[in-house]
């Protein structure tokens, strides 16, 4: 694995994108591009799509080396085809559930140190039930779709990451 210089890692929210990151990049000593940083704004307020795109489309060319964790919605070309290797935490819906709930405990109190200033996390019911539905499972299996990557695991479980972890890095 020590190839790897560009790693994508796509999920629905609350999957775990950007713990996986963050461990990946302490062992391959990759820097983190964490999409959401770009996407938001302070106060969760949406940044101009089309700027917010261009930014990431141009840090994802720029750059050599790295680690892009959050949204694929908003640059998908770019962070699949791109990439050495994409990882997908496809988990079921209710463990997608469990993970926002769990996040929200831990970060409740204090600010993810990825999103800008007064982007408190938020527990609403409708983000919940979104997530249980589905989410944006469909947008992300429609993004793989039409820009297929050249190396994509796809992990269906938390025992299945660790696993892959521990045979891989």
């Amino acid at each position: 694995m020590e190839n790897l210089k560009r790693i994508s890692i796509i999920g629905p929210n609350g999957s775990g994108k950007t713990t996986l990151a963050r461990v990946l990049a302490k062992k391959l000593d990759l820097p983190i591009i964490h999409v959401d940083s770009y996407i938001w704004g302070k106060n969760w307020t949406l940044n101009d799509r089309n700027e917010t795109e261009n930014k990431i489309k141009t840090t994802l060319s720029r750059e050599e080396k790295w680690i892009a964790d959050g949204y694929i919605t908003y640059a998908p070309k770019e962070m699949l085809e791109m990439s050495d290797l994409v990882i997908y935490l496809n988990y079921t819906n209710i463990r997608s559930v469990f993970y926002n709930i769990k996040r929200w405990i831990k970060h409740r109190k204090n600010k993810r140190e990825e999103l800008p200033e007064g982007c408190e996390e938020q527990l609403k019911l409708k983000s919940l039930y979104q997530v249980f539905q589905g989410g944006v499972v469909h947008l992300i299996e429609d993004a793989i779709k039409t820009y297929p990557p050249d190396n994509l695991i796809r992990i269906k479980s938390p025992s299945k990451l660790k696993k892959y972890l521990r045979e891989n890095y």
